[in-house]
């Protein structure tokens, strides 16, 4: 999973810290002195100067989720947001979870499924 930020230009990150804003704002807080984003009573202030612009966040996470990607190619068409298409996308995926539930001897209830379609090579 990552996230590029607002309009993908990533975060700004005080090295200094730890104060994170996307790198799209104008006038961002983190390269000049600012409020540091945790209680100190202390030093409120981060005196900034150790930034790193356009990071991107990510992390990898173990789950029990599985990603089934189909392409459709001519003479099929399948067109996001008719109905016809919600009900294909919703059998093959109510078809792929009994199938798997079948395989696996689980009760019937115990996967799901779900849809989304992916518009490729569009902008």
């Amino acid at each position: 999973m990552t996230n590029r930020g607002p309009r993908e230009k990533g975060y700004t990150y005080c090295t200094k810290c730890g104060l994170i804003e996307p790198t799209s704002i104008p006038t961002g807080a983190v390269a000049a002195s600012h409020k540091k984003p945790y209680p100190d009573e202390k030093n409120p202030n981060c005196q900034g100067g150790g930034a790193t612009k356009g990071l991107v966040l990510g992390t990898d996470f173990i789950t029990d989720v599985l990603l089934v990607s189909l392409a459709v190619t001519s003479p099929l068409t399948l067109v996001a947001g008719l109905l016809t298409t919600d009900v294909v996308l919703r059998t093959l995926s109510e078809a792929f979870s009994k199938a798997a539930c079948t395989e696996l001897e689980l009760e019937p209830h115990e996967l799901q499924g779900e849809y989304r379609p992916a518009l490729r090579g569009r902008v």
